[in-house]
């Protein structure tokens, strides 16, 4: 926000804020929205409403719809987990929800009036913005061509791009660069790897995926501090929100499952030492 007020001083909202801005506050969101369950301390919660006032504002001038779409869909994963997990936050967690849904209405109102940015984007509504046709010229490629066991080889774009060029895929949504074609690699997070790692690739990135959420609803079912069960329906909110829903439209990075997995260890550690292992139980 700092950065942005001062490379544009008189703030003009029809320039896009960094949409890297995005990725970060979708990943971060669901643990911010915790803290209101968590600590009682009032002051914090008015760091945290702070926080997220500035964090929304921001979020929309991203122009990122797919981080829009993520963070609605993160917000509805939240209520449910939490109702679930302790019945006499229903009334708080549909009150929060309320007062997210209209900040974002009001910030959206007024952000529509004064940028052409945001009202170009609505325009777009769900439109995928070229990826559909990346897909549609992509795709067929790489099922002719490449190898469905184990890829072309990644994660990185080097292979991606040599690929395509040696195929000669259409030059679209790219840029030229010396004497070959740099191809923008926006497909969907699974595609992506389906061209990189194969099918196997895929699918072991499924099973943690699933083994992951296994354990973490294990949790969330056991008998376990009810701390603890906030932060892992935050943990695991964030983690569908990242690679299932936003992956679903574009690109995700594998660095994010480093900082998931270091969370998961550390909020169940204790746990797993006292009961013997959650891991082999």
């Amino acid at each position: 926000s700092f950065q942005y007020i001062q490379n544009n001083p008189n703030l003009n909202f029809s320039i896009r804020l960094d949409r890297h801005f995005s990725d970060y506050f979708e990943i971060l969101y669901p643990f911010i929205f915790i803290v209101f369950f968590i600590f009682k301390n009032k002051y914090i919660k008015i760091l945290i409403s702070i926080f997220l006032l500035i964090g929304f504002f921001d979020l929309i001038l991203t122009g990122a719809r797919g981080a829009w779409i993520t963070v609605l869909a993160e917000t509805i994963l939240l209520a449910i987990f939490i109702s679930l997990i302790e019945k006499k936050y229903i009334k708080k967690i549909v009150s929060f929800s309320i007062f997210i849904l209209l900040l974002s209405t009001m910030f959206f109102i007024y952000l529509y009036n004064n940028s052409t940015l945001i009202q170009a984007k609505l325009k777009q509504g769900i439109s995928p913005n070229g990826r559909g046709k990346i897909v549609e010229t992509r795709l067929p490629i790489f099922l002719k061509h490449g190898n469905y066991l184990i890829g072309i080889g990644g994660p990185g774009n080097y292979q991606y791009n040599k690929f395509l060029n040696d195929y000669k895929a259409p030059k679209i949504y790219g840029i030229e660069k010396g004497n070959r074609f740099h191809y923008w690699s926006d497909e969907p997070f699974l595609l992506q790897i389906f061209y990189k790692e194969g099918i196997l690739g895929l699918s072991i990135f499924l099973l943690l995926s699933f083994y992951l959420m296994w354990l973490s609803f294990k949790i969330l079912l056991g008998k376990n501090d009810l701390s603890i069960k906030f932060f892992i329906s935050a943990l695991i909110i964030s983690f569908i929100g990242e690679y299932f829903v936003r992956g679903i439209v574009e690109d995700r990075s594998f660095k994010y499952l480093i900082f998931y997995l270091t969370l998961f260890i550390i909020f169940t550690y204790p746990k797993e030492k006292s009961e013997n292992s959650l891991f082999l139980s």
